[in-house]
Parts: C-alpha cells; structure tokens; sequence
C-alpha cells in the first residue's frame, strides 16, 4: 500500500473511532443527566404529594375506614391538579385507588418494595413504553397505605434516539468532508516522495544527473536537499573513478609500450646475434644496443618499484628538520653533468630555513623536478630556484625554467605515471616518464603541497609549499 493510503486510511480509522466514541459519551452523558433530573424531578413531586397526605392527616382520621378513603381521593384530585397516575394500595397490597388506570397485570416490584423509611424508586418497560414508578408507605390512624405514582419517561429515550440520529448524520458529513481534506493533503505530502522515487528510478537506469526537487524546510524538505547533496557526492565520486580507471589503462598502455619497445628490440638483436653470419661493427652494434635496451628496463623496473614502494609507504620515513639551503645543493650537485652537457645554469635564491620530512625524499623530489626542466629547457637556458618562509610554519620553494611549457591540456595529466608531453624528445632522452608521478607520491607522504604552472614555449613554475615544523600528516 502506498505511503498517501496509509496516511488516508489510517487518519479516517482514527478519526471515526475517536470521534463517535466522543460523541457515544456525550449523548450518553447527556442522557444520564436528564434521567437523573427527571427522577430527582418526580421524587419531589412524590414528596409534595405524600406530604400533603400527612399534613391532613388528623382531619382524615375522624373517619371511618370507608370514609376516610373517599375523602383521601377527594383530597388528591381536588386540592392536587394534574396529578395523574397515582395508585395507593393497602398492606396487602391490594389497590384501593388508581387515578388512571394502567393495566398493569404483571408482578408489581414497586408495590412489594415500597418502605416506610424512604421513597424507592425503579424504572420498568411495560408495552414498549419507559415508566418511573416512585413508592412508599403512609399511616392514617392505626391503618399502614402504599403510594405508588408512575410517570412516563419515553421522551427521555426518544431524545436520546433523536440524538444519535442527529450525530450519526453529523459523522457521515464529516467524515466525508475530512476524507476529502486528508486526500488533498496526503496526496500533497506524498508528492516529494514520488518525485524522490521518480528520480530514483531513473538513476538506477543510469542518469546520475538527476536531482530531486527542493521543497520546503521540513523533513521532506531536508530530505530532498541531502539526497540531491549524496547524489553530487556520487556523480563526483563516478566523475573521479572514470578518471582514475581513464589514468590505470593509460599507465597499463604505456607501460606495455615501455616494456615491448625495449624487448622487442633485444628479440630481434638477440636473433640477429644467433644467425652468426654477421660482421663485427653489426656484432658490437646489436650487443650495445641489447645492453641500452636492458638497462633501460632495469631503470623502469626500479622506478616503478620506487614509486610502488612510496605510495604503499613501505619506504621508512625518516622526518626530521633539515635546512632547506642543504637539500637544494645536494639535489644540484646529483644533476650537474646534466647542467654542463646542456651549458645550463641554476640560480639559487633561497632564505636558508629548516623544513620537516624526510631529507633524503625531498632531495630526490627536488632533483626529479629540476631533471625534468633539464629536459625541457633550450641550450644554454637558466633554471630559477626561489624559497622563503611566507608564515611562521610554512616555506614556500619555486622551482622556474625556461623551457617548452606544458599545454592545458596536458596540465593535469603530467603527474600520471608515464605520461609524456613530448613523445619525441621523449624519446631521445629516453624518459620514462615516472619523475612527477614518484613526486606527487613524495609530496603525498611528506605533507608536502604540489602545484605546477606552465604555458607553451614560457616555460614552467612548479611550487612546493613545505612545512617548517612537525605537523599531522593529513594523508
């Protein structure tokens, strides 16, 4: 059943049962009421009536027996008007009076209970009608009477009949214009609730787009925001896994690139060599370039266990303070050939500060960097080193070369294992494309923040914002 019926069904029950019930209790509140009035009413009209009696009684004594009955009817229809239904019996319950005359043949209970002490009462259903029958007894001279005055109390049932038809129709009206109300508002309550199943639907087929209509600030309201703010955090998340599962297959493609280049070429050397009938210059030649070829895989093999082991943190991290003046020289001192084979030079313009990670990982993250603007960088071109300290806890190290740049395009892809911008200088250098993917994973474990800026034949800015004390590391 569908949330709306619930609330529909379940309102109705609980209106139908709480509000008849309520009014069951009034009617018969007020029914009870009236009775007890009516009763209380009749009592003291009993009351005026038997006290009358008592009142001439010396005057009704001087008669005899015979006499003094005639003139107790006389008295009460006389000196009592509109008094009807009065009966009075003797001891032996035998009737001696009736003002009206109401056929009772049945047992009378009021007769047999009548007491001189108090006025008893009892309520009977004689041919369909409701009667009050009050009784007690009286004494004139030494002779023992019972007076018994019957009233008809239907209208008080007849009321209470025209009560209940009274409120039943009142219920049915109501109850239909109620269910007309919680239709309306069910349906309005529940509608966010379709649309949130609306949308659902349609992400499970797929469309992560989709989003959930903003309501008001209630529950519902809250719920349609924070759906809509988990469906952004996934559409995000899937945007971010396509782009990593994009990045594993480009490093499984290149690095299968890598590995057949090298092999294939020291297959067909290595063939070349088995054949025998070859001279010596194509002899030495095939064996240099199978040593090249297997050296360059070694290289691959041992940065990519470099960079695995980094990201796995399975390398010990020494932390420690260490001025950042003596890692820049030992970085530089590890590329100097690589500067005077190219006739560059390096200028070093660093506010000498101590800096917290590991030493011997910053020198291989600086060296990396500054390795790759070898590379990029003309003959004879310069290369920028700038660092100082830019609060009391961070130092800020600017690395700039003059070199070929880096596209947009190409900008967030650099740090990706293998990933070259130049294919074919790449080549000539013979770059494996691994030293910004093993400095981003340096930076990573050290705390250590990476930013790179470049434009087309402008050259490139890269930024490292290290820290100047021990600090929690955030990965």
């Amino acid at each position: 059943m569908k949330i709306w019926k619930k609330i529909f069904l379940y309102s109705i029950i609980l209106f139908i049962i709480l509000f008849n019930g309520a009014g069951v209790v009034i009617i018969e509140n007020i029914y009870n009421r009236n009775l007890e009035n009516t009763i209380v009413s009749y009592i003291n009209e009993y009351k005026s009536i038997r006290n009358s009696i008592y009142l001439n009684a010396d005057l009704l004594s001087r008669h005899s027996p015979d006499i003094l009955l005639s003139v107790i009817k006389n008295y009460i229809y006389g000196d009592i008007s509109g008094v009807k239904n009065i009966e009075i019996f003797d001891k032996k319950n035998n009737i001696i009076l009736n003002a009206k005359n109401l056929g009772i043949t049945s047992y009378r209970e009021e007769v047999q209970k009548a007491s001189i002490k108090e006025c008893k009462f009892i309520i009977r259903e004689i041919e369909g009608k409701r009667l009050l029958f009050i009784g007690s007894t009286f004494k004139v001279d030494s002779e023992t009477y019972k007076l018994i005055i019957t009233k008809d109390i239907n209208f008080i049932s007849e009321e209470r009949s025209k009560n209940y038809e009274l409120f039943i129709l009142l219920s049915l009206v109501v109850t239909v214009l109620l269910a007309i109300g919680m239709y309306i508002i069910s349906k309005n309550i529940t509608n966010p609730i379709i649309d949130l199943i609306n949308v659902s639907n349609s992400i499970t087929k797929g469309d992560y787009s989709k989003r959930a209509k903003e309501y008001n600030n209630d529950e519902i309201g809250i719920l349609s925001k924070n759906f809509n703010r988990m469906m952004k955090e996934i559409e995000d998340k899937i945007k971010e896994l396509n782009i990593i599962n994009e990045q594993k297959q480009r490093f499984i493609d290149n690095l299968t690139h890598e590995m057949k280049t090298p092999i294939t070429s020291i297959i067909g050397y290595s063939d070349l060599l088995l054949k025998g009938n070859i001279s010596e210059e194509i002899r030495l030649k095939s064996l240099d370039y199978i040593n090249s070829q297997g050296r360059r895989l070694e290289n691959l093999s041992t940065s990519l266990i470099k960079l695995i082991m980094i990201r796995n943190k399975q390398v010990e991290n020494q932390k420690e303070l260490s001025f950042i003046k003596d890692i820049t020289i030992d970085a530089i001192k590890s590329i100097e050939y690589k500067l005077k084979n190219k006739s560059m030079n390096i200028v070093v313009d660093v506010e000498n500060s101590k800096v917290y990670g590991d030493k011997q990982l910053t020198i291989l993250l600086i060296t990396n960097i500054l390795d790759n603007s070898i590379k990029a960088s003309e003959y004879k071109s310069k290369i920028i080193i700038r660092g100082e300290a830019f609060n009391s806890s961070r130092y800020k190290l600017k690395i700039v070369d003059e070199g070929f740049g880096i596209s947009k395009e190409d900008l967030d892809k650099v740090i990706e294992p293998f990933y070259m911008v130049d294919k074919s200088r790449a080549k000539v250098s013979k770059n494996l494309g691994l030293g910004l993917a093993i400095c981003q994973e340096i930076c990573i474990s050290n705390n250590i923040e990476f930013y790179i800026e470049s434009e087309l034949s402008k050259g490139t800015t890269v930024t490292l914002i290290l820290n100047m004390e021990n600090t929690k590391d955030e990965n």
